[in-house]
């Protein structure tokens, strides 16, 4: 399945919404809160694995 399958599978389950999709700058500013939010947390997780990802970047 592509990214247009995908998108359009969203689409047919969007569509009996009201509203539909929000604003591309509200949907922007949720998607950069959750990746802000998930990055205060990153550093909290207590696995062996995660000194590892650290130093890959």
């Amino acid at each position: 399945m592509d990214a247009k399958d995908w998108q359009k599978q969203v689409d047919e389950w969007i569509s009996p919404f009201e509203k539909g999709y929000g604003q591309p700058s509200s949907m922007m500013l949720c998607l950069i809160e959750e990746v802000w939010e998930l990055d205060r947390e990153l550093p909290n997780i207590k696995s062996p694995l995660m000194p590892l990802c650290f130093k890959l970047t």
